[in-house]
Formats: C-alpha cells, sequence, structure tokens
C-alpha cells in the first residue's frame, strides 16, 4: 500500500481504476474461484470483531513488513463461536488464510513489549508459529477454479493465544 505521499482513498481510487475490466460476463464467470467458507472455534471472549484475511504469498510477505498492507480478500466479523465468513469470487491460486481477535475493538492487534500478541490469532491448517509468525507454507491451500470445484472449501481456524 502507498504511504504518504498519496491519501488512502485517492490511492484506493487509482488502484480502482487501473484493474482491468473483464471482456463479458461468461469470461468473468470463468475466472472465478470457488466459494471459501472460514469457520471460527475458540473464540474467547465473545466481544469485539474477528478480522480475516486471504492472502497470496506476497501479500503475506508485504503484510509482516508493511503497517498498511492489504490481502486479496478481507472482513471483519462480530466475534462470536461457530462463526463463518465466505468468499466469493476469489481468483484461483494458492492463498493463506490469516486472522486475529480484536477483543477490544481498536482495528488492530494488539502485542506486548517483546512483540507477543495480547489477542488471540489463528491461520490456515491451524499452524502456529516459532518466535514469530508461522510461514507461508504451513498456512497455505489452493483454490481452484469455479469450474472444477463443486462445493464450497471449507475449514476451520482456530483461535489461540500465544503461551507468555
Amino acid at each position: 500500500m502507498l504511504k504518504g505521499s498519496i491519501p488512502a482513498a485517492l490511492a484506493m481510487t487509482l488502484i480502482a481504476a487501473t484493474a482491468p475490466a473483464p471482456a463479458n460476463a461468461n469470461d468473468e464467470a470463468s475466472a472465478k474461484g470457488a466459494t471459501l467458507h472460514i469457520e471460527f472455534s475458540s473464540v474467547d471472549p465473545e466481544t469485539g470483531k474477528i478480522w480475516v484475511g486471504v492472502c497470496t504469498e506476497e501479500e503475506m510477505t508485504t503484510r509482516y513488513s508493511e503497517e498498511d498492507a492489504r490481502c486479496s480478500a478481507e472482513r471483519w466479523v462480530d466475534a462470536v463461536e461457530g462463526v463463518t465468513v465466505r468468499f466469493d469470487a476469489l481468483a484461483p491460486g494458492t492463498y493463506a488464510v490469516t486472522a486475529f481477535h480484536d477483543e477490544d475493538s481498536n482495528n488492530q492487534l494488539d502485542f506486548d513489549e517483546r512483540g507477543i500478541p495480547f489477542e488471540a490469532t489463528g491461520n490456515g491448517n491451524n499452524a502456529k508459529g516459532f518466535y514469530g509468525p508461522p510461514t507461508f507454507d504451513a498456512m497455505k491451500f489452493t483454490l481452484p477454479s469455479a469450474a472444477d470445484s463443486s462445493s464450497p472449501i471449507r475449514f476451520n481456524v482456530r483461535l489461540y493465544r500465544v503461551d507468555k
């Protein structure tokens, strides 16, 4: 994401304006990925929101180094045990899921002075990191095209707290 020189709203407008338009509706439909459902467990306490992002490897690398980095798809949902997030129309490819439980509703993951999250986190394949976030390879999954998938892809992400 651009920082400093261009306001965020203008930057998003520029990015949207440069995206190619689909040639026709049939081309657009065939390019869409399968539906992805992500269910969350171990949501405790049931306060605040859960942020979830579906990221490519490049986006995940950028997320770890730039505060304003974005994922291909991301969403906020109410923090309730068993809540499911649905993503439609993702391009086929390899992605990783990362999430955090924003218990205090300040729209960010809070850390202590050592860099350990105060709030629960979760990742695709329920991967956990060791002295840092898990690797993309530990979290990744492949999303096929809609034509190659007859039913939604479903998986569970268990939120957990780092032991201190």
